[in-house]
């Protein structure tokens, strides 16, 4: 039997590396979601990327109504900076 990794290869090269799951838990009244509706609202956190990591998957989820969200974010950019050799002047 062959395994699903050598039939697979795309999957096995998009496999989510293993990372700890974080949760918050936001509860605004109607006035203040409202404003976060419109303007956004914010939330910084530092994070540790793995060797090989590609891509940054942030999930939203509104347990109120159950809507859910995501965005996917390149670290292309990010890994080609720290690889980039120092300028020599």
């Amino acid at each position: 039997m062959t395994s699903p990794d050598a039939v697979h290869k795309c999957c096995t090269l998009r496999r989510p590396l293993e990372v700890p799951l974080k949760s918050y838990d936001v509860d605004l009244n109607a006035a203040d979601y409202e404003k976060a509706v419109q303007q956004g609202m914010g939330a910084t956190e530092k994070l540790t990327l793995r060797p090989g990591a590609t891509v940054l998957t942030v999930v939203l989820h509104n347990k109120n109504n159950n809507a859910v969200g995501s965005v996917r974010i390149s670290l292309a950019q990010y890994f080609a900076r720290l690889e980039a050799p120092a300028s020599q002047h």
